[in-house]
């Protein structure tokens, strides 16, 4: 799903007061911009002439406070066309000639640089991918448009103006919406009996009925206060909103916010035991809304993924390209994350084999490490089955052996009986990468490198620091701050180092499945210690 911003530039009405504006919402998508009605004093929260630049402005209906600026911004057009710095003309989009009203009187046809457009209950506009419609709810004092916008991942409604007379067409033209902006002027104790106007209550009994996920209440009375029109709206629903100008929502994380995200994950393309597509069909149902992908040192697993899979599409979930990369360390483990990489890179596929490769030497040698120490002996078809095997090998392959061959109870028991020593005893041979050139791969592939689950460095804290500072220098971007084998005091003390070091923060679960880590569940970690609903790792990833 793009990048879909919502900007608030006005919410009261009949009037403007104070910093305060009449009704306006700027939709920026890709590089497009939708202006959703242009009420008095919404130019002044306008970035100019960046803002004039393939905008599509559309009047919903024809009373002042919802055209007030039209014709400032219509003037403004025209200026900053003559000083060559916009190329495009604006759209505009009006309701067609209403007998009460003379469209001519607010559209200039000299001093501006637009088209005009009509719009009724048949008309539809395409920008890029979002498609527009329209619906006159028949219950204001003059025709007044609803505005529908939406694509293959998102549905939002603007009602403008509206009241209650006909809210059975209003609930249909809202069904199932990811947000409805709802025009909310007055609050049931101002006993108005308008029907040509919604309260509060109606809004979220609207949002309520039509199945919405949320609702963004404006159109508010300008003397009154806004958390009273809140306490209204959620006798009746749960997830309402007052807009507020100038502050920005970006559409899909608003929407996700009451979803879980977990950044650190596994598939049977490395250690894990789900196949990509079970851990996304996982996650799912474990109410996720962002999930990374991030095996060891390999691609492969989140390159198999089909974005266009209809579970996938259905659920709206973010997957996120991912790798965790192993550095050489002398003691402890370093693992780095990497998000955002381009999955075509040459050069990172190019290390991935060889990565591959470096994998397999690396569990041989403690494989031959663990029968010279113990005595541990698998069978000719178990190593060959091992040698062939279409993922990246880790310990944990070799942790499921002595399993078999009963040798240990648990993976646990295996690492802390033999494999712990075994890989403290032969990672010198490891011809794998140093943190240095971990950070350069994840970088020149497009991605964020991100220092993995902190406290398996083993090391004190000032090392630690002295450590961390290196590695900023060589382009580390963020710690993950939340992961399952970090206490509470240890997350609080990563999340005030990311802090005081300007880092990104990110986290996950680091899930593998019920063999491997039967302590750790996707999306809530070891006994539920792990609950992220917001990461400034996402921020940085336009998510």
């Amino acid at each position: 799903m793009n990048r879909i911003t919502i900007i608030p530039l006005g919410t009261i009405s009949p009037y403007a007061k104070g910093n305060r504006n009449c009704p306006g919402f700027l939709i920026k998508y890709n590089d497009k911009k939708i202006l959703l009605d242009c009420g008095n004093g919404i130019t002044r929260l306008l970035n100019f002439p960046e803002d004039l630049n393939n905008l599509s402005v559309i009047i919903t209906h024809y009373h002042n406070d919802h055209f007030g600026d039209l014709g400032a911004l219509q003037y403004a057009s025209y200026v900053y066309h003559n000083l060559g710095l916009i190329n495009n003309k604006i759209k505009i989009y009006l309701p067609e000639p209403d007998f009460r009203f003379n469209k001519k009187s607010i559209i200039s046809n000299s001093e501006c640089f637009a088209d005009y457009f009509d719009i009724n209950d048949t008309a539809s506009i395409l920008i890029d991918d979002l498609n527009i419609t329209f619906k006159d709810n028949n219950s204001h004092t003059i025709a007044s448009y609803m505005v529908k916008i939406q694509n293959k991942d998102f549905k939002m409604v603007y009602t403008s103006d509206i009241g209650t007379t006909n809210f059975s067409e209003l609930k249909d033209f809202c069904n199932n919406a990811d947000l409805i902006i709802c025009e909310s002027s007055f609050l049931k104790t101002h006993n108005s009996n308008s029907k040509t106007h919604m309260t509060a209550y109606d809004a979220g009994l609207l949002a309520n009925k039509s199945n919405a996920k949320k609702l963004l209440l404006t159109h508010f009375w300008p003397e009154e206060d806004k958390q009273l029109y809140l306490e209204e709206a959620k006798q009746v629903f749960k997830n309402v909103y007052a807009a507020e100008e100038g502050k920005k929502m970006v559409l899909r994380r608003w929407i996700m916010e009451e979803k879980l995200i977990d950044m650190h994950t596994h598939t049977c393309y490395s250690d894990g035991e789900l196949s990509p597509k079970e851990l996304i069909k996982l996650a799912i149902e474990k109410n996720i809304g962002t999930i990374a992908i991030t095996d060891h040192d390999t691609i492969e697993g989140i390159k198999s993924i089909n974005r266009n899979d209809k579970f996938i599409v259905d659920s709206k979930i973010n997957i996120i390209n991912g790798i965790e990369l192993s550095a050489k360390v002398d003691k402890g483990r370093m693992h780095i994350l990497g998000y955002g990489i381009d999955l075509n890179n040459k050069d990172l596929n190019d290390k991935m084999e060889e990565l591959r490769d470096n994998s397999l030497n690396s569990v041989l040698s403690v494989m031959e490490q663990i029968k010279r120490d113990y005595g541990i002996r698998f069978n000719y078809k178990d190593i060959r089955e091992l040698v062939n095997a279409n993922h990246n090998l880790g310990r944990p392959d070799l942790a499921k052996l002595c399993i078999k061959y009963g040798y240990a109870k648990s993976v646990g028991e295996a690492f802390e009986k033999y494999l712990i020593d075994a890989h403290n005893k032969t990672r010198g041979n490891n011809k794998g990468l140093n943190y240095k050139e971990c950070l350069e791969l994840i970088i020149n592939s497009g991605g964020i490198p991100v220092l993995a689950h902190p406290v398996t460095l083993e090391l004190s804290e000032k090392e630690f620091l002295i450590l961390l500072k290196e590695m900023i220098c060589y382009g580390l971007k963020g710690i993950e701050v939340y992961h399952s084998s970090h206490s509470k005091e240890e997350m609080n003390y990563y999340l005030e180092i990311a802090n005081r070091y300007n880092l990104l923060i990110s986290g996950g679960t680091d899930f593998h499945g019920e063999i491997t880590k039967p302590d750790i569940e996707l999306g809530s970690g070891k006994n539920g210690n792990i609950c992220i609903k917001k990461l400034s790792l996402l921020d940085k990833l336009n998510l």
